[in-house]
């Protein structure tokens, strides 16, 4: 019996503190938002897993909250702080993955950060409005402009117009791998050549022996099939491959037919995996 009346006395409680929220919360900021340094209680949007956000700008934040001063540093009162050193994130987005109380961890941002470099709360944000689409998404091929190689986009940031990718290349007589940040400026999408073979061409292929998966055209016409990807050496004028085997010829010239095969180009960017088109 104790304990239905200790329930309905809670739940009296909490009508009644549900009543007065407003003026708690009033009485509450009125007392601490006048003790230098301590977090002013804000009402804020209701947040929820998955939602996109953008970051407030500085002004914003500091409207609210107030900002003082730590060994020369300005610092925002909000709970944690969003300190000077955070204001490169202000107007970027990002998407909740947490919520922890007032805190929050994040994904998916368009400006270099994550959840090991800053702590954030849901002051520091608000709804997502009018993000700028990208020209660019992540898994897009694209040109690498400054080595002319075709390369994969991992990340993108773009508020910053930076796009982080990864390519590969022959350095040394041996296929480096490289991933870089770059300007988009230095990127273009990468079109795959619009590759067709005759009736003629489609029976010579579907006649070579299974291994081969691949053909390409040297500078000088010569049309190249080969077991595995080649990759273009620019120094040599030629397409050619990594990984041969002692005693195993795993690439080929059929000379004889370089007047045929005209969609197959030395300009193209990328070999053509020739078996999906048979």
């Amino acid at each position: 019996m104790a304990n239905k009346d200790l329930d309905k006395r809670i739940k009296e409680i909490e009508k009644l503190l549900k009543r007065h929220e407003d003026d708690i919360l009033q009485f509450i900021e009125k007392v601490y938002g006048t003790l230098e340094g301590k977090y002013k209680l804000q009402p804020h949007h209701e947040f929820k897993v998955g939602d996109r956000v953008q970051f407030k700008s500085w002004e914003e934040i500091e409207k609210e909250f107030g900002v003082n001063d730590c060994n020369g540093k300005p610092y925002i009162n909000t709970y944690p702080w969003f300190i000077k050193d955070m204001e490169y994130l202000c107007g970027t987005y990002a998407t909740i993955s947490k919520i922890d109380g007032h805190k929050v961890e994040l994904k998916d941002f368009t400006a270099r950060a994550d959840n090991s470099i800053w702590t954030y709360s849901l002051d520091m944000l608000k709804p997502a409005t009018d993000e700028p689409k990208c020209k660019f998404t992540v898994g897009d091929k694209v040109i690498y402009k400054d080595k002319n190689v075709v390369a994969e986009i991992v990340e993108i940031y773009p508020m910053l117009s930076l796009a982080k990718i990864r390519y590969e290349i022959k350095e040394h007589s041996e296929m480096s791998e490289y991933t870089i940040v770059v300007n988009f400026e230095q990127i273009e999408t990468y079109t795959e050549p619009c590759w067709t073979f005759t009736d003629d061409e489609k029976v010579i292929l579907k006649n070579l022996p299974e291994k081969y998966k691949w053909i390409a055209r040297d500078k000088d016409g010569s049309v190249l099939v080969s077991f595995s990807k080649p990759f273009k050496d620019e120094d040599e004028d030629i397409w050619d491959i990594d990984d041969y085997e002692y005693g195993e010829v795993r690439s080929s010239y059929i000379w004889q037919f370089n007047h045929l095969f005209q969609s197959i180009k030395w300009t193209d960017e990328e070999p053509c995996e020739f078996r999906k088109y048979l």
